[in-house]
């Protein structure tokens, strides 16, 4: 293979994890190192297969012309790097491998087992820069990359603290509560939150000193992590006791779906801090909205409130400010995740159910002495 066709195989590869990722993304060299970091060339072959997201074992043979064991021995292998996952389909049962987007998918499987060897290292810095350039890619022509934002699904699916929360008798799908999120599943797997963990690669600690090991997975794919070594099972009482203390650190439960989409199946529970979360970073930094499906709002006893300023300092998304000595709350901008409430010391601050509401909030828009 020549240098030129060398350089070609990395920029295919990359290019259709590009294609794959939901968020505006350049085919930088950043990002052709970070896959060479993950894969060797062999493997990166392989995946230049995968100009459609998904494949199943009758589409890859036919596609490589190569020998089933052959093909099975490098899925194998492809699976515990982190661009790969394989799941059975619920209709046949046929395994189904997909090329995972570089975020949510290849960021999160690089971090989550918890190592810090030189390759880990090496991934959280190509990362932060990659998370860097997708600033002025949002930012160039910021109207229409909002606009394109505007027609996704929404990325995840706000649960509100359950203490805060009168449960309806209805009960209402998808699960919004937290207790009953993880009672209803027989099997969860827990692993090392990639988005702190990377923080900690970089030497950026979390300002909060949140527990480290809350990411939690449900069915297939909780099966999957488990069985590629992302993450290990834990019973359902480990669970809320992990719950439990992520929010008394202040973090927002945010349940994500099956083909980000509410409606089908939850597969993930994440438990995210401000400082660390990149869903909250790259919306901060002007790279990608913050975009949420929540059923619930705060709303604060004017009477009640003394004005401390807690809910402001704990808020995420930043939709509560003080006037005149009282807490306000932009309805816009609030994903009733209960921090607020659970936080207030007044008790000034309940969550108010308003049906599913998607919360979008766009970027903010940079000057150019910002970028």
């Amino acid at each position: 293979m020549t240098e030129q066709q060398t350089t070609d195989l990395w920029r295919r590869v990359a290019q259709n994890i590009i294609y794959a990722t939901p968020f505006k993304v350049g085919l930088t060299d950043t990002i052709i190192e970070l896959v060479k970091t993950i894969i060797d060339k062999e493997q990166a072959k392989f995946l230049t297969v995968f100009t459609k997201t998904t494949l199943n074992l009758e589409e890859l043979k036919e596609r490589t012309q190569l020998e089933e064991d052959y093909i099975k021995e490098i899925l194998n292998a492809l699976l515990k790097t982190g661009l790969l996952m394989a799941l059975p389909s619920k209709h046949t049962g046929e395994m189904i491998y997909r090329l995972l987007p570089l975020f949510p998918g290849i960021f999160e499987l690089s971090f989550m087992r918890g190592e810090t060897g030189e390759k880990e290292k090496r991934l959280s810095r190509l990362f932060d820069k990659v998370f860097e350039e997708m600033t002025p890619l949002a930012q160039e022509k910021y109207e229409r990359t909002v606009k394109s934002y505007k027609r996704l699904p929404a990325f995840d699916r706000v649960i509100p603290v359950e203490e805060e929360v009168e449960i309806p008798l209805e009960n209402v799908f998808p699960v919004e509560d937290v207790r009953r999120l993880v009672e209803k599943h027989d099997l969860i797997a827990l692993s090392r939150c990639y988005c702190r963990h990377e923080q900690d690669l970089l030497g950026n600690p979390c300002k909060l000193d949140a527990p480290r090991d809350t990411c939690m997975f449900f069915g297939r794919i909780a099966e999957f992590f488990i069985t590629h070594e992302f993450a290990h099972e834990i019973s359902k009482e480990k669970a809320l006791s992990i719950l439990e203390v992520a929010e008394e650190k202040g973090l927002v439960h945010k349940t994500f779906h099956d083909r980000l989409n509410p409606n089908m199946e939850e597969i993930a529970i994440c438990s995210c801090c401000p400082c660390c979360c990149q869903i909250f970073g790259l919306w901060k930094t002007g790279a990608i909205p913050l975009h949420s499906l929540t059923s619930y709002l705060s709303h604060i006893d004017e009477d009640l409130c003394i004005g401390c300023g807690t809910c402001v300092e704990k808020c995420a998304p930043q939709a509560i400010e003080l006037m005149d000595n009282c807490a306000v709350v932009n309805k816009d901008r609030c994903i009733g995740c209960g921090v607020c409430a659970h936080h207030c010391s007044e008790e000034a601050i309940t969550l108010e159910r308003t049906g599913p509401r998607k919360v979008f909030i766009p970027p903010p828009k940079l000057s150019m002495n910002e970028l």
